[in-house]
């Protein structure tokens, strides 16, 4: 009876072992292979910035906001293909993105304003 049982499971963890394994496997190098792109790709765009004349500061800041934004995105084509469902992390991906989105043209509306207030005070009226 117990060898039995033994057995069941040591087939269904075979089964299971062949129906994963692959993937992965196939999941480091595409997080390796995805890194080092990610890596290759953000020096051509910094040495592209740096030719277009782009300062320092924006330029790192770009590079840091492009590095996370793709790894994010190799990280979860990976997760997707060991078989988490990455559909409830996108969606809390775009809504926190639409949130920064929105903050962003609210800021910059109000320092619009602000700048057009104090240029036009500084001229002389006519």
């Amino acid at each position: 009876m117990e060898t039995d049982i033994l057995q069941k499971y040591s087939q269904d963890l075979v089964d299971w072992l062949v129906a994963f394994a692959p993937k992965q496997f196939l999941v480091i190098p595409i997080l390796v292979v995805g890194m080092w792109l990610i890596k290759r790709h953000l020096g051509l765009f910094a040495r592209l910035m740096e030719r277009a004349g782009v300062g320092a500061e924006l330029s790192g800041f770009f590079i840091s906001v492009i590095s996370i934004a793709l790894k994010f995105v190799v990280i979860l084509l990976a997760a997707g293909m060991i078989g988490f469902q990455v559909s409830s992390l996108l969606g809390v991906l775009v809504g926190s993105v639409f949130a920064i989105g929105l903050a962003l043209q609210g800021f910059s509306r109000q320092f619009c304003s602000w700048n057009n207030h104090h240029f036009f005070q500084a001229l002389p009226s006519w």
